[in-house]
């Protein structure tokens, strides 16, 4: 499964509602699949800007997207990029920061009007991996747990409004994604954290065996995610 795919983008991508000649800044993508997405749907009379701070991510991002502008550079919330007529937040694995510093990033990059989907990981959002990781007491636990952890839907929602921000309506945050096998689900996290091949196939095998399986499963994922405008 590519991180495209996953089934929080579309839904963000439908409820942020893009315009033909939209400026759209995108928010730490991870993957040029994402981006490619993106692009698709916000169409070419449209203005992207992508935030990818990994420079091998953002290189490949730039060759795909040629019309798009893509700077190397992570999410801060004292950072402004521009006047945005629309924020695409989705980050597969951000690193940690308060709901306040995403909240003020949000808040400062769109033009009155402006509209945004923002879509993090929750407290604990892969409670299937971090059950398999911690029942097979694997050395990457703690790592795992880390990396992936987001926020609080509380936080985030609360951090939203007071930066400013209105109509601020929480989405659906409980997803069952469909792997071909929990192998498939390892090399996704695998490469989102860059994981060694060692600690994937550790990953792989001590989720195929809390799913009793090692061919289709069925993972729950958690997210915290919000809608609004400026």
């Amino acid at each position: 499964m590519r991180p495209c795919d996953l089934p929080w983008l579309p839904r963000a991508l439908q409820v942020l509602d893009l315009r033909s000649t939209d400026r759209l800044l995108l928010c730490l993508p991870g993957h040029a699949e994402v981006a490619k997405a993106v692009a698709i749907a916000l169409g070419s009379k449209g203005e992207l800007t992508v935030l990818e701070p990994r420079r091998v991510v953002a290189e490949a991002i730039a060759a795909a997207q040629p019309d798009a502008e893509v700077v190397a550079m992570d999410v801060a919330g004292n950072h402004h990029f521009g006047d945005f007529d629309a924020l695409l937040l989705v980050p597969f694995a951000p690193p940690a920061r308060p709901a306040a510093e995403w909240a003020r990033f949000v808040a400062r990059n769109l033009r009155p009007g402006g509209r945004f989907a923002v879509d993090l990981p929750a407290e604990d959002p892969w409670p299937d991996l971090a059950a398999a990781a911690a029942t097979a007491q694997l050395p990457a636990t703690v790592a795992l747990r880390s990396a992936l952890r987001g926020v609080s839907e509380s936080d985030l929602g609360s951090a939203l409004k007071s930066a400013g921000l209105r109509r601020v309506d929480a989405l659906l945050g409980t997803h069952l994604v469909a792997f071909a096998s929990p192998f498939e689900a390892a090399e996704l996290i695998g490469d989102a954290l860059r994981l060694a091949e060692s600690e994937r196939l550790q990953i792989g095998s001590a989720l195929a065996h809390r799913c009793q399986a090692t061919a289709a499963v069925e993972l729950r994922v958690l997210r915290c995610a919000f809608a609004g405008m400026r």
